[in-house]
């Protein structure tokens, strides 16, 4: 039996205290039950807002791709790297189908 591999988008951030970064991802899970999930976090919050496309708001295109947006903001200052996971999930099985890891580094500011 052959496994599935997971895609794992990584993507790389440098902050401090109070700053924030905001990572787009197009999404097309809107309607089929799929759900995003984020682990709670002392020095990270995550927040997500979604954008439809004008066009997609007709009932010709429901179920389309819309563009979700997700803000990651650095709650207190790290020392070295923290990652912070956001998962999609299958609602059928609960299992994760795809991975955005965001690596926060501590921003250098001279």
């Amino acid at each position: 039996m052959q496994t599935q591999s997971i895609p794992v988008t990584k993507v790389i951030v440098r902050l401090s205290a109070g700053e924030e970064a905001l990572v787009c991802v197009k999404d097309s899970s809107g309607s089929s039950g799929y759900h995003w999930r984020v682990e709670k976090s002392l020095a990270v919050s995550v927040t997500s807002e979604v954008y439809e496309p004008v066009s997609a708001q007709s009932d010709e295109l429901a179920g389309s791709s819309v563009l979700r947006v997700f803000s990651i903001k650095l709650k207190k200052e790290l020392k070295g790297e923290w990652i912070e996971r956001i998962e999609l999930i299958d609602p059928t099985q609960g299992e994760i189908v795809q991975v955005i890891e965001v690596h926060i580094g501590v921003a250098s500011h001279v």
